[in-house]
């Protein structure tokens, strides 16, 4: 067999550098895959705890959730312990891609652009499945009322008209971009399945108050300090946008948010009730989770 090998090698026409070079590219790759993987799968026990995503480890199928914020390329393991990048980032930005950092930008330029003042808007939603009413009353229409001023509706001929007073048209904007980032896939689709709804269309300020006269409010699921409701849980209240509508479940990490007073729970017990196991028994005797504000 080696004299074989002896025979064919100088008939080759391989670079011994050439070989080497490839031979280390191959290495580099395999490498960078096994980072990768290591995030998606949240691999060693200490990773586990600093990835768990709203409530459950990450994994490849929370990829294609619609707002492209799971990008694993940008998250860097740093340090010989392979510290997760999200501990040293700041916390608007929590080390993901430049989707969730757009969220906190777009809450910048709602809070300080004001130029266009108060945008209103009504659209009539049809219910295919009335069974669907009450997820739509009591999950969807409080979550869609914190990212806006004002909500009202009004039953008609058994379809639900909404009215909405938005601050600006940013304001309007961030309501509507990518595909309602702050409602989780989940909810998406159920609603696309049980019903459908007719675009919005403008109001001026006095239709908006006419309409309103004998309309429901929409109380908001959540409110400041802690103003973004969980994608889908109104129980669990955020302080930060980004990490509200991160992976459209919202970020769970224990000491840097769910036991590190970055959210808030308007029951008790219902954030660790939200966590899977095995971590809910792990934190439970060391995380104290803040209670929102009534």
């Amino acid at each position: 067999a080696f004299k074989i090998v002896t025979r064919v090698l100088p008939r080759t026409s391989l670079n011994m550098k050439g070989g080497v070079r490839i031979i280390f590219a191959l290495f580099i790759a395999a490498a960078r895959s096994e980072t990768s993987s290591s995030y998606l799968s949240a691999g060693s026990t200490q990773d586990k705890e600093k990835v768990v995503c709203a409530g459950r480890s990450c994994d490849g199928s929370e990829t294609d959730v619609g707002l492209n914020i799971l990008q694993v390329n940008t998250v860097q393991k740093k340090g010989p312990d392979r510290e997760d990048s999200r501990k040293v980032a700041s916390k608007v930005q929590i080390g993901v891609d430049s989707t969730v950092r757009e969220d906190a930008m777009m809450k910048s330029k709602v809070m300080h652009e004001s130029n266009s003042g108060p945008v209103f808007k009504t659209t009539t939603i049809t219910f295919n499945d009335e069974a669907f009413k009450s997820t739509m009353y009591t999950e969807i229409c409080p979550k869609a009322a914190s990212f806006m001023v004002e909500c009202y509706r009004r039953e008609v001929d058994g379809k639900c008209e909404e009215y909405m007073k938005f601050e600006n048209q940013a304001q309007f904007e961030q309501y509507i971009r990518n595909d309602f980032f702050w409602a989780s896939k989940a909810l998406l689709d159920s609603f696309r399945e049980s019903a459908t709804y007719t675009g919005y269309s403008d109001m001026n300020e006095d239709q908006f108050l006419n309409e309103k006269k004998d309309a429901e409010k929409v109380i908001a699921a959540c409110k400041e300090p802690f103003p973004f409701p969980k994608p889908d849980n109104n129980k669990i209240c955020y302080r930060d946008l980004g990490w509200a509508s991160y992976l459209r479940l919202g970020y769970w990490g224990k000491d840097n948010c769910v036991c590190g007073d970055q959210i808030c729970e308007k029951e008790a017990g219902a954030a660790l009730a939200a966590t899977q196991e095995p971590w809910r028994s792990a934190w439970q005797s060391s995380c104290t989770v803040t209670q929102c504000p009534l």
